[in-house]
């Protein structure tokens, strides 16, 4: 039976806002990290715990937190705490059978997408939700399985190579032509 079929009956008669991860549990512990630059400098950090982003996150510098792994509703709701994220909008984050969509209010801008990759091993198609939240001055990606889709935009970061430094979160995000969004739409 398809899995959004076996996952549903999970959330039925809930309230709306109620974080209930639908889908297979692909990493044991969630991990958090943190890419924090500016035109002379960069820093990348594996954090314990989201608490410990607040310290990096300033309005001259831009900070990109990557959390792999939507399994613990506590460390979302923890998240939408932290950057006034609507529950109804964790909700879709954790729902992955949610299609590709986004929504937009007056502090956020949030981008469900699916990447869709071939299994090898396997020699099948799989799918994996990745979420995009743009703040003002950071960036959040969350993923359901550590991964490395991202890893030639972190190297660019890391190379100071081209504009990236020089720019804002909303460069980093893919809404000024950059390359996140740009390579996902490109794999």
């Amino acid at each position: 039976m398809a899995r959004f079929l076996i996952n549903r009956k999970e959330i039925t008669g809930k309230s709306p806002g109620t974080l209930i991860y639908l889908g297979k549990r692909k990493v044991e512990k969630p991990r958090i990290r943190l890419i924090h630059y500016d035109l002379d400098s960069e820093a990348e950090v594996e954090l314990d715990t989201l608490q410990e982003c607040l310290q990096w996150i300033s309005d001259k510098s831009v900070s990109w937190l990557n959390i792999d792994g939507l399994h613990d509703p506590g460390l979302i709701q923890e998240m939408g705490d932290m950057f006034h994220i609507h529950g109804l909008q964790l909700e879709d984050i954790v729902n992955t059978d949610q299609r590709p969509k986004m929504d937009e209010t007056d502090d956020l801008l949030i981008i469900y997408l699916k990447m869709v990759d071939f299994n090898q091993e396997e020699r099948k198609l799989q799918s994996e939700q990745i979420t995009l939240v743009l703040t003002r001055n950071i960036l959040i990606s969350l993923q359901e399985s550590v991964g490395d889709y991202f890893d030639p935009v972190r190297e660019r970061i890391r190379k100071v190579k081209g504009r990236m430094r020089t720019k804002g979160p909303d460069y980093l995000m893919g809404i000024s032509k950059n390359p996140m969004l740009i390579y996902l739409f490109n794999c």
